[in-house]
C-alpha cells in the first residue's frame, strides 16, 4: 500500500536539554519527531511499520551523514518516536532530515531541523549574555556570579570547558571586557587536584595564558589564595629557566629562597669550580687564589645561588658566579691553623682555598691586614683540606 507522510509538529532538538539544569540522570541525545502517517487516500493508517530517518547537510540530493532504522508504532495516524544520531553532527552547521516509510522512496522535501529558540545561543557567532551551563550532571550554580556564561562541573576528569586549535594565532579562549570591575575570566574550583585553569600549548611562541589589560588600574593577572600558592610556576627544564621572566622590576613584600648567597656573573679565566677562593688578575679577570693573604682577594665561586646578578638574557659566556654575600660552600685548608666556626678567612698558599687568617702585631695592636678577609667560617675543619660553609664578608 504506498504511504505518504505528513510532517506536523516539527523536530525538536534534546540537544538542547544538555545545557539546561541538569537532572539525576544522563540527558539523552535523541531527537522527538511526531507526525501523521497516512495512505493515498488521506485515510490515517494504524499498525506498527519500519521507518527510516536519513541525516543530511544539504537540502536535497547528496549522501546522509547517518542513519537511523526503527519500528514506529502509529495509532490512527498519528506517532511520536526518537532518532539518534551523533552529536557530533551538531556543530552549528545546518541540517535536515529526509523520512522513508518500509519500501517506499524517501519523502521530499527534506525537513529543515530547527533548534529550540534558545538552542540558537549555542550556533557559532552567537552572543551568549547571563548564561548559565550545567555540564554532565549535578553542577551547582552560584547565581550571584553570573556572568557571560557559567560552567559548573563535579565529576572527576570533568572540564567546564574543553577547547583545541591547531591553527596559526587560533586562539582557545578570547575574552574582551570593557566595564569597570569585569574580569576577563573569573574560576571558582573546591575539588582536590581541580585548576581554576588549565592551559596547555604545544606550538612556538604560544602562551599558555595572556592577558593584556588597559583600563587604568587594570591588572593582567590577579591571584588570590588564603590556603596555599597564590602562583605556581615550573618550567621542568634542566636549567630551570625561567619560572617567571620580566622585563621590568619585581615589586613584593618580602623574598624566599632555598638557596643561601646572592651572586654576581663576573668575567673569570677558564672554568672554574665551585668553592674556589677567587683574586682579581692583572687583566681584571677573576682566577683562584695563589698567595696567602691576598688583598685581590675577590670572592668564593657560588655553587647554587638564591639570587643571580649581572644575568644576560643571552646567557653570560666567559663569566662565572661569585657569591659576594651570604653563606656559600668554600673550599679551606686546614694547613695552616685548625678553622673554627667564627674563624676569619683569607686567601692561603694553596691555590683556591682559604686559611685562617692569622692577626698581627702593628704598634703593640693585634689586627687582621686590611683587604685579604674573605668572609667567617661557619663551620669547622680540624686538619687537611675540606668544604665548609663561609659567610661572605669581604674587608
Amino acid at each position: 500500500m504506498e504511504k505518504r507522510f505528513l510532517f506536523i509538529v516539527g523536530v525538536v532538538m534534546l540537544l538542547c536539554a544538555m545545557a539546561g539544569t541538569a537532572t539525576a540522570a544522563t540527558v539523552t541525545q535523541s531527537i522527538t519527531y511526531q507526525g501523521t502517517l497516512t495512505n493515498a487516500a488521506g485515510n490515517p493508517l494504524t499498525g506498527t511499520y519500519s521507518m527510516t530517518f536519513n541525516l543530511y547537510n544539504i537540502a536535497s540530493g547528496g549522501s546522509p551523514l547517518a542513519t537511523d532504522t526503527h519500528s514506529v508504532t502509529v495509532s490512527n495516524g498519528l506517532f511520536t518516536t526518537s532518532v539518534s544520531f551523533d552529536s557530533v553532527y551538531f556543530d552549528g552547521q545546518a541540517l535536515w532530515l529526509g523520512i522513508t516509510v518500509e519500501s517506499d522512496s524517501e519523502m521530499t522535501p527534506r525537513q529543515e531541523i530547527r533548534p529550540v529558540p534558545y538552542a540558537l545561543s549555542l550556533r557559532p557567532g552567537a552572543v551568549i549574555q547571563n548564561a548559565f551551563f550545567t555540564t554532565n550532571m549535578g553542577g551547582i550554580s552560584d547565581n550571584q556570579l553570573l556572568g557571560g556564561v557559567n560552567i559548573s562541573t563535579i565529576f572527576n576528569y570533568n572540564p567546564g570547558v574543553h577547547i583545541k586549535t591547531s591553527g596559526y594565532r587560533s586562539h582557545g579562549v578570547y575574552i574582551a571586557t570593557y566595564n569597570t570591575g569585569a574580569n576577563g575570566i573569573e574560576s571558582h574550583t573546591n575539588g582536590p587536584s581541580s585548576n581554576g585553569v588549565y592551559a596547555r600549548t604545544e606550538g612556538d611562541t604560544s602562551y599558555g595564558i595572556n592577558s593584556f589589560t588597559t583600563g587604568p588600574n587594570s591588572i593582567a593577572v590577579n591571584a588570590l589564595s588564603n590556603q596555599s600558592t597564590a602562583i605556581w610556576a615550573d618550567t621542568q627544564r634542566s636549567d630551570q629557566k625561567y619560572g617567571v621572566q620580566t622585563p621590568d622590576i619585581i615589586r613584593a613584600f618580602g623574598y624566599e629562597t632555598e638557596a643561601s648567597d646572592v651572586a654576581e656573573y663576573m668575567p673569570v679565566a677558564g672554568e672554574i669550580a665551585p668553592g674556589t677562593v677567587l683574586i682579581i688578575g692583572i687583566d681584571g679577570k677573576l682566577q683562584p687564589s695563589t698567595t696567602a693573604d691576598d688583598t685581590r682577594v675577590a670572592g668564593i665561586v657560588s655553587t647554587d645561588p638564591g639570587v643571580f646578578l649581572g644575568a644576560m638574557e643571552g646567557g653570560n659566556p666567559g663569566e662565572a658566579l661569585i657569591a659576594v654575600a651570604g653563606r656559600v660552600p668554600c673550599n679551606v685548608d686546614a694547613s695552616y691553623g685548625r678553622i673554627q666556626s667564627g674563624d676569619l678567612l683569607t686567601t692561603s698558599d694553596t691555590p683556591g682555598y682559604a686559611m685562617k687568617a692569622q692577626p698581627v702585631d702593628i704598634g703593640g695592636v693585634q689586627i687582621y691586614r686590611p683587604g685579604t678577609i674573605i668572609g667567617k667560617a661557619a663551620g669547622s675543619l680540624n686538619s687537611g683540606t675540606g668544604t665548609i660553609d663561609v659567610l661572605v664578608a669581604l674587608q
